[in-house]
């Protein structure tokens, strides 16, 4: 019946943020990957560039 139906809702909808979450914390995962070669890449003249960061 009903409660059946909002059941499977509320499971369609934490899947697909469970799906967001993983897909953030990759982009987050490649982001910083990025960023660290950036870094080495660029070495002093990067750092020089960033505001201080505590």
């Amino acid at each position: 019946g009903e409660e059946a139906s909002m059941a499977k809702l509320t499971n369609a909808a934490e899947d697909l943020q469970h799906s967001l979450h993983d897909k953030a914390e990759k982009m987050k995962d490649a982001a910083k990957k990025a960023t660290d070669l950036a870094k080495k890449k660029a070495g002093p003249m990067y750092v020089a560039c960033q505001p201080n960061q505590s």
